[in-house]
């Protein structure tokens, strides 16, 4: 199943609110995506939404490709290269 990015993001705040119990919790506010040649990372920032220690978890959602969790791996990503 390949998602567009309106999916992904209904995605990722619908697995927020799951982790925070919903409460007043706004998911948008945790949630970045940032664009690439090979596709988009789209990131869940948990210290923006209030967990203490916080990290970032990050999603690649390359072009025509399926999406990978990539957990809390911290990444260059304007210098990565990813080949299929």
């Amino acid at each position: 199943l390949i998602v567009n990015n309106l999916q992904m993001e209904q995605f990722l705040e619908q697995l927020i609110r799951q982790q925070t119990g919903g409460g007043n919790v706004k998911p948008q506010t945790g949630i970045c995506n940032q664009s690439y040649q090979w596709g988009e990372v789209f990131l869940i920032d948990w210290g923006k939404l209030g967990f203490a220690p916080g990290g970032t978890e990050s999603f690649l959602l390359p072009h025509q490709y399926h999406g990978v969790y990539v957990g809390f791996f911290c990444f260059d990503w304007q210098s990565l290269k990813i080949s299929f």
